[in-house]
């Protein structure tokens, strides 16, 4: 299944040094603006910042592509929605605007720590503590769950279930039979993670203390006026053009 999104990776890039508050802010209105502002102009300068924000967090395109290629049904599923049901927005475009979102979003979980994912959330959108955590558990359920669904396909191709030469429409089809096992196989490791926070003696309703308090500093101040740089140039774009 090839994801990655989820596996955070390790480097000393001025990305990954950021506060994990900006970094969420800026991923929420990037989606916003990248979704809702239709004009050509905007979506280009949204493409050059995406762009941009994978060239300074240092992560190959590779590991990009691999990313993408984790999401393409989900990408290609919308963009074949919007053809069929000739909506004004352009599939080719709509496709470009996920295929963005996606590679923001897989710098942002490269990126950030999950414990400083988890400060994000609950600091950043003041989510609450049972919301951010179960966010937080999601994004780090995924590269396990990716690798789970290669090993039940690897098994299923040992007794002769082989979709590597199939169509698109017929891995589909083959592929509904291996959500069993998935969903199995989730449900037992959330029982097993559920059970090691209960000998922790976890509870969400008591008070957290924290070794490192999130503090702005010079360099998060410097990249949120970027940020706001960013959010205005979007906005004249669509207006004036």
């Amino acid at each position: 299944m090839n994801l990655v999104m989820g596996q955070y990776k390790k480097n000393n890039t001025i990305i990954h040094m950021l506060d994990p508050r900006l970094k969420l802010y800026f991923l929420v209105l990037y989606v916003f603006l990248t979704l809702f502002f239709t004009n050509l102009a905007p979506m280009i300068l949204s493409v050059l910042v995406g762009c941009g924000v994978v060239y300074l967090s240092k992560i190959d395109i590779f590991t990009i592509l691999k990313s993408i290629h984790g999401f393409l049904f989900v990408i290609v599923f919308f963009t074949v929605v919007s053809a069929v049901t000739f909506s004004s927005v352009s599939p080719v475009l709509l496709g470009i605007r996920l295929i963005m979102i996606m590679v923001v979003s897989t710098v942002f979980s490269m990126t950030t720590k999950p414990y400083h994912m988890l400060d994000a959330l609950r600091q950043g959108l003041h989510l609450t503590e049972e919301l951010s955590m179960t966010v937080a558990i999601a994004f780090g359920f995924l590269p396990g769950l990716s690798n789970e669904v290669d090993r039940i396909r690897t098994a299923a191709a040992s007794r002769g279930v082989d979709m590597s030469e199939a169509g698109f429409f017929v891995k589909i089809r083959d592929f509904v039979p291996l959500v069993g096992p998935l969903f199995r196989i989730s449900i037992a490791k959330a029982g097993k993670l559920s059970d090691a926070m209960d000998i922790r003696n976890y509870d969400a309703d008591t008070e957290k203390t924290r070794v490192y308090e999130l503090v702005f500093k010079k360099r998060d101040k410097v990249a949120a006026f970027f940020v706001a740089g960013y959010v205005f140039l979007v906005i004249i774009l669509q207006i004036l053009i």
